[in-house]
């Protein structure tokens, strides 16, 4: 069809959205569409703007462009967010690999093939509603006839989304906005179980929802809604090609749709976050979700080091853009009795009803370990496809921040709330990263509350494919030099269990080590153990080290290992290999000799009672419960570091 033509005939379809209940999703895709097709451009893309100011993505010639439009919000710069601000036109723009007016966007524009970018304002009277952004794979100007017909089709679609009220009635316009902007993240959702379902990438999904509802003269969103509740088979939709698979599968049960939905569009925040500076990781990931979901208000607060409190570290962001009434400083909030709290120990979504809102605590957390809470703002209750995005979302925060804390002092500087000493910094760098581990055959969840002055304590874990490792040392004295022997010890176990030498080997080495290195009086004790994650068979060496207690049938018993000589107080010692048998259901702890000390024991603690009394929760709030109760037992004034290891044994074959 000829340019002209097409041009005609694209206005005639926006001017018959004219219309009751029209389809503003379908509309805007419209636009996109045939701005790549009328005009001499690659890509398009539009913005809306909640009332506030916040910019959303709600439409895209293609998935590669939505996640440009994503990056540029993420960046809070480039054409449409200068072009809505201003209201005016930005036309022939040369972007730049450096040097441009965008440091973070034009880069990032280039890499993606684009070579000049056009933004449009979407604006009637002195209302703009967002705006339209254009992009070219050459340094060629646009010509004024296609910036002419460009502003015509943005002006038009204007109309449309704001044609039944006035620009005086300011409410009813928001209402259409929010109306609109709700819309396109059912649709959001929807593409991620077509995607799923039916071997669709994300561009195939879209276009066979749209196919499915122009085919069945129904609305797009209204399609998008049956596909989210399972009323409509995602692979008995119109249109769309399917990647054939080599064995045919029912379609999944409706109870699956959120999981399924939670799941699509991770890749694109993935992506994101790559782009991105380590210390901006969190951020871009909060600022998607709220995009996504269309959330008032997002934050992520993490634990601190003391594992009571937690700290905001994103300052709350409302839409893609931070409160700009929001202090710079870290708020600092006690869990206990608090919905993060439950949210945290019950390792699901909590919601909390607020009026006419809804708060949202998800669970920051990777294999049990719990980083932090993400806190959501809706202005609608949440359904179960809602959720599961949430709480997926949540976990991939937890990858997010592992991966990215390796890069950056930001996230540990944040969880301090003091100064550490130099014994304890590196008394700090030789506990594991992860205090909590959770799989099918095992929990291990380890904690070490130090003393004033650093005792030296450690515990150290590793998981091979059929085996657990695990250890807990005590080096003796105070201070800078208690931590240097721990690094001695400890260094020389992790050097030796990579080598995958024996338990009596790596005490064996230890303990030459300690003679070696160490001054002529100094000692660490040691458990050492090795447990077959097919059998339940440990395999343990005690090096002077306090006693272990199982727990079995709801009875607590100490099981008094042989006890070897400490590493460094006798050269050539050897060291016995002891075995323990572990059932489904066993409960192992291990305590440092602080939970022994006079000052802890005088007061009434006890730890076999401990063990019992603590029987029923999780073995991450286990080694919480044994740290606040020896605190309390000394007044807060440990004599000596307090560490505690507790293994739950499931049991189980290893997986293949």
């Amino acid at each position: 069809m000829p340019r002209e033509a097409l041009l005609a005939r694209t206005l005639v379809e926006l001017a018959d959205t004219l219309v009751d209940d029209f389809d503003v999703v379908e509309l805007l895709t419209l636009l996109t569409d045939r701005c790549v097709e009328v005009l001499d451009v690659a890509a398009a893309g539009l913005m809306l703007a909640y009332p506030g100011g916040e910019l959303r993505v709600m439409a895209s010639s293609s998935e590669a462009m939505r996640l440009l439009e994503l990056f540029e919000l993420q960046s809070e710069e480039g054409p449409c967010p200068d072009c809505y601000r201003t209201g005016e036109p930005i036309v022939n723009h040369r972007l730049a690999a450096a040097g441009g007016p965008w440091p973070r966007f034009e880069p990032r524009a280039v890499e993606a093939g684009f070579r000049s970018v056009h933004a449009l304002p979407m604006r009637l009277r002195d209302v703009t509603i967002g705006a339209l952004n254009l992009f070219r794979t050459d340094e060629g100007a646009l010509n004024e006839a296609d910036v002419a017909a460009a502003q015509a089709l943005a002006d038009v679609a204007t109309i449309a989304v704001l044609h039944h009220h006035s620009e005086r009635d300011t409410r009813l316009v928001n209402e259409q906005l929010h109306h609109a902007l709700n819309s396109r993240v059912v649709i959001e959702q929807a593409k991620g179980v077509v995607a799923e379902r039916a071997g669709l990438d994300m561009t195939q999904a879209f276009s066979a929802l749209r196919n499915h509802a122009r085919s069945h003269n129904l609305r797009l969103v209204d399609v998008a809604e049956d596909v989210i509740a399972g009323a409509l088979a995602a692979r008995s939709l119109d249109g769309g090609d399917p990647v054939p698979r080599p064995t045919p599968q029912s379609e999944p049960h409706a109870s699956l749709t959120g999981a399924i939905a939670a799941m699509a569009g991770m890749a694109s925040v993935l992506d994101l976050v790559e782009a991105v500076a380590p210390v901006d990781a969190v951020e871009v990931v909060v600022g998607d979700l709220a995009a996504t979901l269309g959330a008032e208000q997002v934050s992520f607060l993490i634990a601190d080091l003391s594992g009571d409190t937690l700290v905001r570290f994103v300052r709350p962001v409302f839409g893609r853009r931070r409160d700009p009434a929001a202090s710079d400083g870290l708020e600092t909030l006690a869990t206990a009795g608090t919905p993060y709290e439950q949210a945290l120990v019950s390792q699901e979504v909590l919601v909390v009803a607020e009026g006419a809102r809804y708060r949202l605590f998800a669970p920051v957390t990777d294999r049990g370990d719990a980083l932090g809470v993400l806190e959501l703002v809706l202005g609608a209750r949440p359904d179960d496809v809602l959720l599961a995005r949430v709480a997926s979302v949540a976990h991939a925060l937890a990858y997010v921040v592992i991966a990215n804390r390796r890069h950056t002092d930001l996230f540990e500087s944040v969880q301090r709330d003091a100064s550490f000493s130099l014994a304890a910094e590196i008394q700090r760098r030789l506990l594991p990263s992860a205090f909590t581990c959770a799989t099918e055959h095992f929990t291990f969840a380890g904690w070490l509350e130090p003393a004033s002055h650093v005792g030296g304590d450690t515990f150290d874990y590793s998981v091979d494919h059929d085996v657990l490792h695990a250890s807990m040392t005590d080096a003796m004295g105070r201070g800078v030099k208690a931590a240097l022997l721990a690094t001695l010890a400890l260094g020389s176990l992790r050097n030796s269990r990579r080598s995958d030498v024996g338990l009596a080997e790596r005490a064996r080495q230890a303990n030459e080590a300690m003679i070696s290195h160490a001054e002529g009086d100094q000692f660490v004790t040691g458990l050492l153990l090795r447990a077959d994650l097919r059998s339940g068979r440990v395999v343990a060496v005690n090096a002077g080290h306090p006693h272990p207690y199982r727990l079995r049938d709801g009875r607590v018993e100490c099981l008094e290992l042989a006890a070897d000589v400490p590493f460094g107080m006798i050269p050539g010692s050897t060291y016995r290999e002891q075995e323990l048998q572990l059932e489904p259901g066993d409960r192992l702890v291990v305590v440092t000799d602080g939970f022994l000390e006079r000052n802890a024991t005088a007061a009434d603690f006890d730890v076999p009672a401990a063990v019992a009394d603590t029987a029923a929760l999780h073995p991450r709030e286990v080694v919480h419960a044994f740290k606040a109760a020896v605190l309390a037992a000394s007044g807060a004034e440990l004599a000596d570091d307090a560490a505690v290891v507790c293994i739950d044994w499931h049991g189980g074959p290893p997986t293949p």
